[in-house]
Order: C-alpha cells, then sequence, then structure tokens
C-alpha cells in the first residue's frame, strides 16, 4: 500500500540515537558541500527548508526483522519544489541539489536502521532475561485477574535465578487447552495472574515491557513493542500462603 509519508521520529534507544546523529553528521556535510559549490550562495534557511520538502515521497511499508521500514519510491516533494521554482529564473537550478538531497535522506535513514538492528541484537540479546529485566530493586506485584493471590516479590530469588532462568516457546495452544479445554469453568484459573511492576529493561536498550508472572510463581511472560519472550525458572521468586 502507498503512502504519502515524512517521519521526524526521534528514537529512544542508545544506538538508535548515535546512528541517527551520524546520519545529520552526514547531512550537514552534504548540505555544505552543495552550499559551496553553488556560485550564487542560497539562503541557508531557505536551503534547509528545501532538504524538509524534499523528502516528503509515496513510500511503502516493508517488515525486516521485526521492524517497519518506510522505502520512498516517489519523490513528491521535489516534484511540488519542481513546479514552484521552474518558472523562476534560475531558482531551480540554483535549489534542485538541496531538494534531491532531502529526497535521498529518506534511503541514508533507512540504511542507518538496517545497521542498527543487528547491532543492537548483539547488544542486547533477545533471547536473555537480562536485556528485559535489569533493575527490579523497587519491584512490586499487582494482581490484574479475581484469580490471583496475596504474594509479595522475593527480589533476591529473582535476582540469583536472573541468569539461569531459560528462555522457552510460548504454547498458547497447550494453554489454551489446559485452560479452557480441561478444567471446569468454575475451577479455571488465570495463567498469568500477576504483573511485575517497577522494573527496567537494560540501560539504552529503549526497550518498554509489560511483565506478567505466572501463577506458580516461576514464570515471566514479557511483552514488548515488537515481541512476546517467555522464561522460566527452577524455583518459585513469588511468596505467599499458595507457595507454603
Amino acid at each position: 500500500m502507498l503512502q504519502l509519508q515524512v517521519s521526524f521520529e526521534f528514537p529512544t534507544d542508545i544506538l538508535a540515537i548515535i546512528f541517527t546523529l551520524l546520519a545529520w553528521g552526514v547531512i550537514a556535510y552534504f548540505i555544505f558541500r552543495i552550499y559551496q559549490e553553488n556560485h550564487e550562495k542560497p539562503r541557508l534557511w531557505k536551503a534547509v527548508m528545501l532538504i524538509i520538502v524534499g523528502l516528503f515521497s509515496f513510500s511503502f511499508n516493508v517488515t525486516i526483522f521485526d521492524t517497519l521500514i518506510k522505502v520512498a519510491i516517489l519523490p513528491l516533494g521535489v516534484w511540488i519544489l519542481y513546479w514552484i521554482l521552474k518558472d523562476r529564473g534560475n531558482s531551480w537550478e540554483r535549489y534542485r541539489k538541496f531538494a534531491w538531497l532531502g529526497f535521498w535522506v529518506n534511503y541514508l535513514f533507512i540504511v542507518t536502521t538496517l545497521l542498527t538492528i543487528p547491532l543492537h541484537n548483539l547488544v542486547y540479546p533477545k533471547n536473555e532475561l537480562s536485556t528485559y529485566l535489569s533493575r527490579f530493586e523497587d519491584g512490586a506485584i499487582l494482581q490484574i485477574h479475581p484469580t490471583a493471590h496475596e504474594v509479595t516479590l522475593n527480589n533476591q530469588k529473582l535476582k540469583e535465578q536472573l541468569q539461569t532462568m531459560v528462555n522457552e516457546p510460548i504454547q498458547s495452544d497447550f494453554w489454551y487447552q489446559d485452560i479452557i479445554l480441561n478444567v471446569e469453568p468454575a475451577d479455571r484459573e488465570e495463567r498469568f495472574p500477576y504483573q511485575l511492576v517497577g522494573t527496567s529493561s537494560k540501560w539504552g536498550s529503549g526497550i518498554a515491557t509489560l511483565v506478567l508472572i505466572e501463577n506458580d510463581g516461576k514464570g515471566l511472560l514479557i511483552t514488548t513493542e515488537k515481541r512476546q519472550v517467555y522464561f522460566r525458572s527452577d524455583d518459585a521468586f513469588l511468596e505467599g500462603e499458595i507457595f507454603q
């Protein structure tokens, strides 16, 4: 599906910020080169505005490694500027390089995004719990289902098992059958009735998480913007009468 798209989204993770700053450094370099090559120096603010308008394009979306990439295909902003400037003396010749620079900036940001993805996966492994649960000293338990019991979080036990918890497949079909099909309605209990709050993911990862705890106190179901992951421990890290 084609879209008219221009985006100024600022990244939240440290690697994306670094690559974005590098991209803007490259943009500044080309602005300077084009500006110096022009015999008639345009006003700098006009050059910047032309680049911004040049960013506008018809684009389509593709998903690569769970990341949405917007690929520009038609330089709508360049066409608009051409029709505005073509009858104004040599204005188009003076400014066309800035307009085209704006369009090609779309591809520069695609390149930086594609470079960020594998590096982010290397620095913040997606199959390690510490990526999603780095700080939990102020962690607390919320009961989010009527079948939840009164429990508290044992921070020390969770810390001890942080490196040994195993990333296991999410067995949605099995869980559904286990709760809905194999148990009488009056005896059904929510599999993840607790939410862990007051935690944060690894610094610089930019990963926002929703952490749910399994009813036996041994499992964590973590939801992020792009995926769900499930981790199991050998011992319960919740405390309460149900675990006595």
